[in-house]
């Protein structure tokens, strides 16, 4: 079992996910759903939310 192979740090995966935009697709989808959820839970309001 001669083959050697390259240990990969966690800081490296981390790099390769925020380059590629992983991370930023899965924080969009995350805030999406969560604001879903506190709309879903807010009764009707005739006063805008802007934060939502």
């Amino acid at each position: 079992m001669g083959s050697s192979s390259k240990v990969v740090r966690p800081e490296e995966v981390l790099e390769s996910l925020k380059n590629d935009g992983s991370i930023d697709a899965l924080r969009m989808k995350i805030i999406a759903q969560l604001k879903a959820n506190v709309r879903a839970r807010l009764p009707s309001s005739p006063i805008p939310l802007l934060f939502l």
